[in-house]
Order: C-alpha cells, then structure tokens, then sequence
C-alpha cells in the first residue's frame, strides 16, 4: 500500500515525511526488493512501491500516515480476539480511501476446539464487521492437516479448518450512489 497522495520526495526517499516518521515513534521506509539502488528505483516507478509503517493499529490516525487505495492483512485480523474485532475493522476503515480494495487472509474453524490465536473468522463475521465493503471469496484451501502437526496442542483434534482470502472494495456512500448512480457498486 502507498500514501495518498504521494509524498513530493523522490522515488528513493522515504514515504513518509520524517516528522510523519517521528509522530508514529518508528521508522517507515520503503521496503525494497534487493539489487542496487537504480533497479530498485526503475521497480518502485513501473510497479508501485510498499511502504510500511510499524505502530500501535489502534493509535494511528490518517492525518499521521495518509490514507491508502490498497491493503493486506495477513495475520492482522485473525490475531485480535473477537471483542476488538470492531474496533480494528474501525481503524482499518479510516485510513481507507473511498473504493479502496483490502486482501485479507483469515482462518475459519470450529473456535471451540482450539480458542486461538489465529482466531476463527467467517465470511459473515467480516461481512459484520465492515458493511460499507463487498466481500468476495478468491479461495478457500483446507489448513487442517498444516495445523495437526502441532502436536500436544489443541491444533492436533482440528477436523476442518479453511484458509480464506477474501477481497473486500470499499463501496461508496449511500448518498454519492444516489447523486451519481454512474458506478460498478
């Protein structure tokens, strides 16, 4: 994912202003592939680039980082128990841009065989938790036999558990689909 709208620095500067950097407490820099300095430019300028920031996920606001057409979560959500699920969906929400798309890799299982983490989340629960988002499944391979091999756990008596990455596009408001119906939501 990439601050919107980009920084005015150059391609290989960080994305984020050092007094950004500072009010998030850590760093946040550009992550790079590897090889030298103009091929990862020449990279970053055809593909896009990935900019990381490492914070508290209920702390950060968007005036700080910017908001964000792109996002993936994986492990992020299946990590928070289900009574923060909310609040997270929340923070996540408003640091999106209105149409932005988020990749979500999440875990569904009987909760009460093995009580996480990762947590069990399913389609309907991430459905609940962000309604102003489609949600689309792009697969659902079987986890199970990966997480049996935790033996002396209580992964080990798991009979079923789905690996789901699910695509979520944020829909736009109620009131702009009515003022502009001209649209794919």
């Amino acid at each position: 994912a990439r601050p919107h709208p980009p920084p005015a620095a150059a391609a290989t500067q960080p994305a984020a202003a050092p007094a950004q950097r500072a009010a998030l407490g850590e760093r946040a820099d550009w992550l790079s592939t590897g090889g030298t300095a103009a091929a990862r430019a020449d990279q970053q300028a055809q593909r896009g680039t990935v900019w990381l920031a490492i914070a508290d996920w209920f702390d950060v606001r968007r005036d700080e980082i910017g908001s964000f057409g792109r996002a993936w979560d994986r492990g992020g959500l299946v990590a928070v128990p289900p009574a923060a699920r909310p609040a997270y969906a929340s923070a996540l929400d408003a640091l999106l841009e209105p149409r932005a798309r988020v990749l979500l890799s999440c875990f569904d299982y009987d909760q009460q065989v093995a009580p996480g983490p990762p947590f069990a989340l399913a389609v309907d629960d991430v459905r609940a938790l962000f309604p102003r988002y489609s949600v689309r499944v792009l697969a659902r391979t079987d986890a199970s036999a990966e997480f049996r091999k935790r033996v002396g756990t209580p992964w080990e008596k798991i009979e079923r558990m789905d690996e789901l990455a699910l695509l979520l596009v944020k829909r736009r408001p109620w009131w702009r689909r009515v003022l502009w119906p001209f649209g794919d939501d």
